[in-house]
C-alpha cells in the first residue's frame, strides 16, 4: 500500500512539473520572440553547419571536465560543514547548480534551490551554506583579477567616465 501511495505522489508530483512547464514555456517564447525575428536565420545555419564533428567533440569533452572541475568546490564545502554528502552526490548538485544558475542568473537564490532539491536530505538552510562559500571561492579570482585590472590599467576598464 506504501509503494503504491508513493507511486501516486511521484506521478502527481511529475503531472504537476509537466503542467507548470506547459505554462511557463509559451511565456518563454513569447518574451524572446522580438529576438528571434533579429536574427539572420540562414547565417545561423551556416555557422551551426561550419562546426565541425572534431570542434564539437572537443566542446563536450572541455565542458565535462569544466563541471567536474567545478563539482570539487562543492566536494570541498560539504566535507568542511561535515553533512556526509558523497563526492558523487556533491559534484552532480554542483553541476546542476553551477548550471542553472549560470543560465537563469541569480546565482546564490538558483544555487541554493538546485542544491536543496538535488540532496534532498539537506534543509534550504544547509543548501545555503553550501552555496555562499562556493560562490564566493568563485568571484573571489575575478574580484583579484579586476582591482589588479583597475590598479594597472585604469582607463581600459569598462566603467563610465565619472568614476575616474
Amino acid at each position: 500500500m506504501i509503494a503504491k501511495s508513493a507511486s501516486f505522489v511521484l506521478q502527481s508530483r511529475a503531472f504537476v512539473q509537466l503542467f507548470a512547464m506547459c505554462l511557463v514555456l509559451p511565456l518563454f517564447a513569447l518574451a524572446a520572440h522580438p529576438f528571434l525575428e533579429t536574427l539572420d536565420w540562414g547565417q545561423v545555419g551556416r555557422s551551426w553547419s561550419g562546426i565541425t564533428p572534431l570542434q564539437w567533440s572537443l566542446t563536450i569533452l572541455e565542458t565535462a571536465a569544466s563541471f567536474a572541475a567545478l563539482g570539487q568546490y562543492d566536494v570541498i564545502v560539504h566535507r568542511i560543514l561535515h553533512t556526509r554528502v558523497s563526492a558523487k552526490a556533491a559534484q552532480a548538485s554542483d553541476a546542476a547548480a553551477v548550471a542553472l544558475s549560470q543560465t537563469l542568473e541569480f546565482g546564490l537564490v538558483i544555487g541554493t534551490l538546485a542544491r536543496w532539491r538535488c540532496l534532498h536530505h539537506l534543509n534550504l538552510a544547509v543548501a545555503s551554506k553550501v552555496t555562499a562559500p562556493v560562490s564566493i571561492s568563485f568571484l573571489g579570482p575575478w574580484l583579484t583579477l579586476f582591482a589588479l585590472s583597475g590598479l594597472l590599467l585604469p582607463h581600459a576598464l569598462p566603467l563610465p567616465s565619472y568614476v575616474f
